[in-house]
């Protein structure tokens, strides 16, 4: 890339290069962020429907339960009405628990008891597994702040060394210009004329082209180190990006997903649990009755 005559177009075009690869990254990271603030902005949508749903269906589920209970109340008080006029009728006496009356007694009595129960288990679930999904939306929200803050960090330091990779190589350029001026006029004041004789361009001349020399050795070394800015700006631009798109990059998104589908399993796996004691809960009333 570096050369020690650089036209004025291939230095323009050098420069347009590297401010359109400036350009071009700044939006891949536009693009990079908007990725990682979607892919936040969703998990925190699916969790805030995920505690609605709970909340939702908490509310039916205790409502259920309640209903159930003052419905077992309602019967109980008119089995109580039934069974008081049947004990004074001269009946042959029965094993109690093989009565139809005894046996209705006994499905509303459970039935009540596990209208009881299934309350207090919605509300242990409902504030198990709201909690749950409130300490993940949190740690999500977290995760994403810090995962878009270290993100926003690195697109700035890639971000400043082409910056610096692209005055370095104006600087270049503006010396190798300046050094192969200084060549020139040197060549210049070197070239012999055409009339006057030796002796008097000797003495003419002499200072011009010693401070010729001298502003030429001077550019060659102001364009040495540029030169070697500019290799370096370059190869540290060059391990930057390499690193954040291999690397980096993946690294990032990994830890914006850190842990969020295995704790949505954790929840999943509660919420299964509950299912199962509320269907346990239900046969627990059926088991009764038969065994009575």
């Amino acid at each position: 890339m570096a050369k020690n005559a650089i036209d004025g177009k291939s230095i323009r075009k050098e420069v347009s290069d590297l401010e359109g690869m400036t350009q071009k990254l700044k939006r891949q990271f536009e693009s990079h962020l908007f990725c990682l603030d979607t892919k936040a902005s969703n998990k925190v949508e699916i969790l805030g429907e995920w505690h609605e749903f709970v909340r939702k269906r908490s509310e039916i589920e205790l409502e259920y339960s309640k209903t159930l209970e003052r419905m077992a109340d309602r019967f109980l008080e008119r089995f109580n009405r039934m069974k008081q006029p049947a004990k004074g009728k001269n009946a042959e006496p029965t094993c109690p628990s093989s009565t139809s009356l005894d046996l209705l007694h006994s499905v509303l009595s459970e039935t009540k008891g596990m209208a009881q129960r299934r309350t207090s288990y919605v509300e242990q679930f409902t504030m198990d597994v709201m909690t749950r999904i409130d300490t993940l939306n949190r740690d999500t929200t977290l995760i994403s702040r810090k995962v878009r803050d270290v993100s926003t960090t690195m697109h700035d330091e890639m971000i400043k060394a082409y910056r610096e990779l692209l005055e370095a190589c104006k600087a270049y350029h503006q010396m190798a210009v300046a050094t192969n001026e200084s060549q020139h006029k040197l060549q210049k004041l070197k070239a012999p004329k055409k009339k006057g004789s030796e002796k008097e361009k000797s003495e003419k001349d002499r200072k011009k082209e010693m401070k010729a020399l001298e502003q030429l050795m001077m550019n060659k070394q102001r364009m040495i180190r540029a030169r070697n800015d500019y290799l370096l700006s370059m190869r540290g631009a060059n391990v930057l990006t390499k690193r954040y798109f291999a690397k980096s990059l993946l690294d990032l998104f990994e830890y914006a997903d850190y842990d969020f589908q295995w704790s949505m399993k954790k929840i999943y796996n509660a919420q299964a649990e509950v299912e199962h004691g509320l269907a346990t809960l239900q046969q627990g009333v059926v088991d009764a009755c038969v065994l009575k």
